[in-house]
Protein backbone atom coordinates (compact mmCIF):
# COMPACT_ATOMS: atom_id res chain seq x y z
CA UNK A 1 0.00 0.00 0.00
CA UNK A 2 1.60 3.38 -0.55
CA UNK A 3 -0.30 7.27 -0.66
CA UNK A 4 -0.35 9.53 -3.78
CA UNK A 5 -0.25 13.25 -3.71
CA UNK A 6 -3.50 15.02 -3.69
CA UNK A 7 -3.25 18.07 -4.47
CA UNK A 8 -3.05 17.44 -8.13
CA UNK A 9 -5.95 15.04 -8.32
CA UNK A 10 -8.05 17.93 -6.99
CA UNK A 11 -6.75 20.47 -9.17
CA UNK A 12 -7.89 18.34 -12.23
CA UNK A 13 -10.89 16.91 -11.20
CA UNK A 14 -13.03 19.96 -12.73
CA UNK A 15 -11.73 19.47 -16.13
CA UNK A 16 -15.28 18.09 -17.64
CA UNK A 17 -14.05 18.58 -20.84
CA UNK A 18 -10.70 17.41 -20.81
CA UNK A 19 -12.07 14.00 -19.00
CA UNK A 20 -15.63 14.07 -21.86
CA UNK A 21 -12.97 14.64 -24.82
CA UNK A 22 -11.11 11.15 -23.59
CA UNK A 23 -14.20 9.61 -22.76
CA UNK A 24 -15.40 9.92 -26.91
CA UNK A 25 -12.30 8.85 -28.27
CA UNK A 26 -12.67 5.43 -25.88
CA UNK A 27 -16.32 4.68 -26.28
CA UNK A 28 -16.54 3.10 -29.27
CA UNK A 29 -14.13 0.41 -27.64
CA UNK A 30 -15.82 0.39 -24.19
CA UNK A 31 -17.82 -3.24 -23.41
CA UNK A 32 -19.95 -3.64 -20.43
CA UNK A 33 -17.79 -5.62 -18.06
CA UNK A 34 -15.04 -2.88 -17.35
CA UNK A 35 -12.02 -2.51 -14.92
CA UNK A 36 -11.08 0.79 -14.22
CA UNK A 37 -7.43 0.99 -12.96
CA UNK A 38 -5.82 3.77 -10.45
CA UNK A 39 -9.21 5.25 -10.10
CA UNK A 40 -7.62 8.40 -7.87
CA UNK A 41 -10.85 10.31 -6.28
CA UNK A 42 -13.39 8.77 -9.11
CA UNK A 43 -13.24 11.68 -11.13
CA UNK A 44 -13.25 9.20 -14.55
CA UNK A 45 -14.79 7.25 -12.62
CA UNK A 46 -17.88 9.06 -12.18
CA UNK A 47 -17.90 10.15 -16.23
CA UNK A 48 -17.80 6.66 -17.09
CA UNK A 49 -21.18 6.23 -14.75
CA UNK A 50 -23.01 8.70 -16.17
CA UNK A 51 -22.12 8.58 -19.71
CA UNK A 52 -21.42 4.90 -20.43
CA UNK A 53 -22.88 2.28 -17.76
CA UNK A 54 -26.11 4.27 -16.97
CA UNK A 55 -28.87 2.53 -19.11
CA UNK A 56 -26.58 -0.51 -20.00
CA UNK A 57 -28.75 -3.95 -18.84
CA UNK A 58 -25.70 -5.94 -17.93
CA UNK A 59 -22.95 -3.32 -17.36
CA UNK A 60 -20.37 -3.92 -14.39
CA UNK A 61 -17.87 -1.55 -13.31
CA UNK A 62 -14.60 -2.74 -10.99
CA UNK A 63 -12.68 -0.08 -9.52
CA UNK A 64 -8.99 -0.45 -8.46
CA UNK A 65 -7.25 2.00 -6.29
CA UNK A 66 -4.46 1.04 -4.09
CA UNK A 67 -3.48 4.14 -2.53
CA UNK A 68 -4.85 4.22 0.90
CA UNK A 69 -4.99 7.66 0.96
CA UNK A 70 -7.50 8.09 -1.93
CA UNK A 71 -9.39 5.23 -0.96
CA UNK A 72 -11.50 6.46 1.25
CA UNK A 73 -12.61 9.68 -0.39
CA UNK A 74 -13.17 7.29 -3.08
CA UNK A 75 -15.80 4.87 -1.56
CA UNK A 76 -17.50 8.49 0.00
CA UNK A 77 -17.43 10.04 -3.17
CA UNK A 78 -19.35 6.91 -5.03
CA UNK A 79 -21.64 6.11 -2.13
CA UNK A 80 -23.19 9.62 -2.73
CA UNK A 81 -23.85 8.74 -5.70
CA UNK A 82 -24.32 5.55 -6.90
CA UNK A 83 -25.56 3.73 -4.26
CA UNK A 84 -27.68 1.91 -5.79
CA UNK A 85 -25.19 0.34 -7.71
CA UNK A 86 -22.85 -0.45 -4.96
CA UNK A 87 -25.45 -2.02 -3.51
CA UNK A 88 -26.45 -4.21 -6.31
CA UNK A 89 -22.62 -5.46 -6.81
CA UNK A 90 -23.25 -3.20 -10.32
CA UNK A 91 -19.95 -1.28 -9.17
CA UNK A 92 -17.11 -2.35 -7.09
CA UNK A 93 -14.39 -0.49 -5.42
CA UNK A 94 -11.03 -2.60 -4.26
CA UNK A 95 -8.57 -1.07 -2.20
CA UNK A 96 -5.78 -2.67 -4.14
CA UNK A 97 -3.74 -3.07 -7.09
CA UNK A 98 -5.18 -4.71 -10.39
CA UNK A 99 -4.59 -8.42 -10.38
CA UNK A 100 -5.37 -11.77 -12.89
CA UNK A 101 -7.61 -13.63 -11.04
CA UNK A 102 -11.07 -15.95 -12.06
CA UNK A 103 -13.14 -12.66 -13.19
CA UNK A 104 -12.03 -11.49 -17.00
CA UNK A 105 -12.84 -7.96 -18.25
CA UNK A 106 -13.83 -7.04 -21.63
CA UNK A 107 -12.58 -3.52 -21.38
CA UNK A 108 -9.34 -2.43 -19.06
CA UNK A 109 -9.11 1.58 -18.73
CA UNK A 110 -5.99 3.25 -17.44
CA UNK A 111 -6.17 6.90 -17.23
CA UNK A 112 -3.04 8.59 -16.48
CA UNK A 113 -1.73 5.29 -14.23
CA UNK A 114 0.76 3.43 -16.65
CA UNK A 115 3.63 6.41 -15.86
CA UNK A 116 3.44 5.75 -11.96
CA UNK A 117 4.42 1.66 -12.46
CA UNK A 118 8.02 1.17 -12.43
CA UNK A 119 7.29 -2.46 -14.46
CA UNK A 120 5.17 -0.85 -16.83
CA UNK A 121 5.84 -3.86 -19.22
CA UNK A 122 4.82 -6.64 -16.36
CA UNK A 123 1.86 -4.94 -15.62
CA UNK A 124 0.51 -4.68 -18.83
CA UNK A 125 0.81 -8.69 -19.27
CA UNK A 126 -0.34 -8.59 -15.66
CA UNK A 127 -3.62 -7.08 -17.67
CA UNK A 128 -3.66 -9.06 -20.58
CA UNK A 129 -4.22 -12.26 -18.48
CA UNK A 130 -7.06 -10.74 -17.20
CA UNK A 131 -8.92 -10.11 -19.98
CA UNK A 132 -11.62 -11.91 -22.05
CA UNK A 133 -10.92 -13.09 -25.03
CA UNK A 134 -10.88 -10.26 -27.80
CA UNK A 135 -10.61 -7.95 -24.39
CA UNK A 136 -9.59 -4.48 -25.01
CA UNK A 137 -7.10 -2.10 -23.01
CA UNK A 138 -7.17 1.49 -23.23
CA UNK A 139 -4.37 3.37 -22.22
CA UNK A 140 -4.20 7.51 -21.40
CA UNK A 141 -1.05 8.58 -20.92
CA UNK A 142 1.74 11.78 -20.32
CA UNK A 143 3.82 12.09 -23.83
CA UNK A 144 6.82 13.19 -25.15
CA UNK A 145 9.85 12.57 -22.61
CA UNK A 146 11.76 16.24 -23.40
CA UNK A 147 8.04 17.45 -21.37
CA UNK A 148 9.67 15.20 -18.43
CA UNK A 149 9.41 17.76 -15.40
CA UNK A 150 9.84 18.33 -11.68
CA UNK A 151 6.09 18.10 -11.35
CA UNK A 152 6.33 14.30 -13.31
CA UNK A 153 9.03 13.43 -10.74
CA UNK A 154 6.74 14.79 -7.82
CA UNK A 155 4.01 13.23 -8.28
CA UNK A 156 5.86 9.87 -9.15
CA UNK A 157 6.00 9.03 -12.75
CA UNK A 158 8.65 7.15 -14.23
CA UNK A 159 8.49 8.29 -17.54
CA UNK A 160 6.43 9.69 -20.45
CA UNK A 161 5.89 7.68 -23.34
CA UNK A 162 6.26 8.40 -27.23
CA UNK A 163 4.44 6.37 -29.88
CA UNK A 164 7.13 4.33 -30.87
CA UNK A 165 7.68 3.14 -27.00
CA UNK A 166 3.24 2.65 -26.40
CA UNK A 167 3.36 0.06 -30.03
CA UNK A 168 6.59 -1.47 -28.65
CA UNK A 169 4.68 -2.04 -25.46
CA UNK A 170 1.89 -3.38 -26.82
CA UNK A 171 3.12 -5.66 -29.25
CA UNK A 172 5.50 -7.28 -27.27
CA UNK A 173 2.43 -7.89 -24.76
CA UNK A 174 0.40 -9.54 -27.62
CA UNK A 175 -2.11 -6.73 -27.84
CA UNK A 176 -3.24 -5.73 -31.59
CA UNK A 177 -3.29 -2.16 -31.63
CA UNK A 178 -6.81 -0.71 -32.48
CA UNK A 179 -6.31 2.97 -32.49
CA UNK A 180 -2.84 5.26 -31.20
CA UNK A 181 -3.29 8.81 -31.43
CA UNK A 182 -1.14 12.19 -29.63
CA UNK A 183 -3.58 14.82 -27.82
CA UNK A 184 -3.69 18.32 -26.77
CA UNK A 185 -0.92 19.52 -28.53
CA UNK A 186 -1.87 23.07 -27.66
CA UNK A 187 -1.02 21.70 -23.58
CA UNK A 188 2.41 21.17 -25.11
CA UNK A 189 3.94 24.29 -24.93
CA UNK A 190 2.42 25.73 -21.71
CA UNK A 191 3.52 22.25 -19.75
CA UNK A 192 7.02 23.04 -21.85
CA UNK A 193 7.37 26.24 -20.18
CA UNK A 194 5.45 26.28 -16.47
CA UNK A 195 6.78 22.87 -15.46
CA UNK A 196 9.79 22.10 -17.51
CA UNK A 197 11.76 25.56 -17.49
CA UNK A 198 9.53 27.19 -14.92
CA UNK A 199 10.49 23.71 -12.38
CA UNK A 200 6.63 24.19 -11.02
CA UNK A 201 5.55 21.14 -8.86
CA UNK A 202 2.01 21.90 -9.15
CA UNK A 203 -0.96 22.08 -11.07
CA UNK A 204 -2.61 26.04 -10.41
CA UNK A 205 -6.23 24.57 -10.40
CA UNK A 206 -7.67 28.54 -11.80
CA UNK A 207 -5.60 28.10 -14.84
CA UNK A 208 -6.40 24.25 -15.23
CA UNK A 209 -10.01 25.57 -15.26
CA UNK A 210 -9.34 27.97 -17.54
CA UNK A 211 -7.85 25.93 -20.09
CA UNK A 212 -10.34 23.21 -19.87
CA UNK A 213 -13.28 25.67 -20.68
CA UNK A 214 -11.31 27.56 -23.17
CA UNK A 215 -8.43 25.52 -24.90
CA UNK A 216 -9.74 21.81 -24.62
CA UNK A 217 -12.49 22.76 -26.97
CA UNK A 218 -10.72 24.53 -29.60
CA UNK A 219 -7.65 21.95 -29.74
CA UNK A 220 -10.45 18.85 -29.58
CA UNK A 221 -11.77 20.63 -32.58
CA UNK A 222 -8.15 21.14 -34.45
CA UNK A 223 -7.19 17.88 -33.75
CA UNK A 224 -10.31 16.40 -35.29
CA UNK A 225 -9.46 18.23 -38.50
CA UNK A 226 -5.60 17.33 -38.27
CA UNK A 227 -4.22 14.43 -36.34
CA UNK A 228 -1.03 15.98 -34.60
CA UNK A 229 2.61 14.53 -34.62
CA UNK A 230 3.04 15.01 -31.23
CA UNK A 231 0.68 16.28 -28.17
CA UNK A 232 1.15 16.64 -24.54
CA UNK A 233 -0.70 12.63 -24.05
CA UNK A 234 -1.02 9.47 -25.65
CA UNK A 235 -3.97 7.75 -26.07
CA UNK A 236 -4.13 3.84 -26.64
CA UNK A 237 -6.51 1.46 -27.67
CA UNK A 238 -5.58 -2.12 -28.33
CA UNK A 239 -6.95 -5.65 -28.29
CA UNK A 240 -6.20 -8.96 -26.44
CA UNK A 241 -4.61 -11.28 -29.23
CA UNK A 242 -5.20 -14.77 -29.01
CA UNK A 243 -2.06 -16.53 -29.89
CA UNK A 244 -0.79 -18.84 -27.55
CA UNK A 245 2.13 -17.92 -25.46
CA UNK A 246 5.17 -20.05 -24.07
CA UNK A 247 6.31 -20.36 -20.53
CA UNK A 248 8.80 -17.02 -21.19
CA UNK A 249 6.11 -15.40 -22.46
CA UNK A 250 7.27 -15.03 -26.04
CA UNK A 251 4.30 -15.34 -28.84
CA UNK A 252 3.56 -18.89 -30.74
CA UNK A 253 2.19 -18.59 -33.70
Amino acid sequence: MFEYRTSDLDALANMENYYQWILHEIRPFLGQRVAEVGAGLGTFTQVLLDNHMTGLTRAHLDVFEPATNLHPSLIATLERRYHAMLEACDLIVHNRSFASGPEEFDTVIMVNVLEHIADDVGFIRTVYEGLAPSGRLIIFVPACPWLYSELDRSVGHYRRYTHEILNVLARESNFEILKMQYMDVLGVVPWYLIHVLGKSTNINPVMAKFYDRFCVPLTRRLERIWAPALGKNLLLVCEKNQTCRNESGTALN
